[in-house]
C-alpha cells in the first residue's frame, strides 16, 4: 500500500529524514511517535507530494510516485484519490455547516450526487456530528472541529488514511471522543 525507501529531506542545516525506510501494508495501523522535529510530519508531507525530499523512493498502491528528487505527477494525482488526509493544521470555513463543508469536499472528489447525500449522512453519524449538521462550524469546540476534519478525510472512502496529530489541542474528554 505504501512503501518508502531511503527517503532524505534536508531543511537548510537540519536533516529531518535520513534514509527513512517504511512499509505499510493493507489493514495495518501505523503510528509515528517522537518529539517535535523528529520528522513525523515531514514524512507525511513528503508521501503526499506536499514537500519535496532530496532523495529516496515513495510508492503508493504499487505505483512509484517519487524517485530521487522527482515526483511522477500523474501517478501522484491518481494515488491521492485513494488517500484520506487530516492535516495537523487545517482551516475550516466557519460560516458553513458540517453538511455544507462535506458537500464541497465531496464535490472536489467528484462523488456522484446520487451517493453524496448518503455518504455525508453516514459520516456525520460516524463522527458524532449528526445533531450539529446545521450548526455553523464557527460555533464548534476544538473536538467537534477535529471530528469534522476526520469526516473530510473519510469522504472519499480512502484505502489509506493519514492523520497528522489528530488529537493536538484536545482536552481529555475531546481525546476520548475522538478515539471513539
Amino acid at each position: 500500500m505504501m512503501r518508502i525507501e531511503n527517503l532524505v529531506k534536508v531543511y537548510k542545516d537540519v536533516r529531518a529524514l535520513d534514509g527513512l525506510n517504511l512499509e505499510v501494508k493493507p489493514g495495518q495501523v501505523y503510528g509515528f511517535l517522537g518529539p517535535n522535529g523528529a520528522g513525523k510530519s515531514t514524512t507525511i508531507l513528503s508521501t503526499l507530494g506536499l514537500i519535496f525530499p532530496q532523495e529516496g523512493r515513495i510508492e503508493l498502491f504499487g505505483e512509484e510516485v517519487f524517485r530521487d528528487g522527482r515526483f511522477d505527477e500523474n501517478q501522484l494525482v491518481e494515488a491521492k484519490k485513494r488517500v484520506g488526509y487530516m492535516p495537523e493544521h487545517a482551516t475550516l470555513w466557519d460560516f458553513l455547516t458540517p453538511e455544507q463543508t462535506l458537500d464541497i469536499i465531496a464535490d472536489a472528489f467528484k462523488i456522484p450526487k446520487t451517493e453524496k447525500g448518503k455518504r455525508i449522512n453516514e459520516l456525520l453519524e460516524l463522527v458524532g456530528l449528526k445533531e450539529a449538521r446545521n450548526r455553523k462550524v464557527g460555533k464548534f469546540s476544538k473536538g467537534m472541529r477535529q471530528r469534522l476534519l476526520l469526516a473530510q478525510a473519510l469522504i472519499n472512502d480512502p484505502e489509506l488514511l493519514i492523520l497528522d496529530e489528530p488529537m493536538t489541542g484536545l482536552d481529555p474528554t475531546g481525546i476520548a471522543e475522538f478515539k471513539e
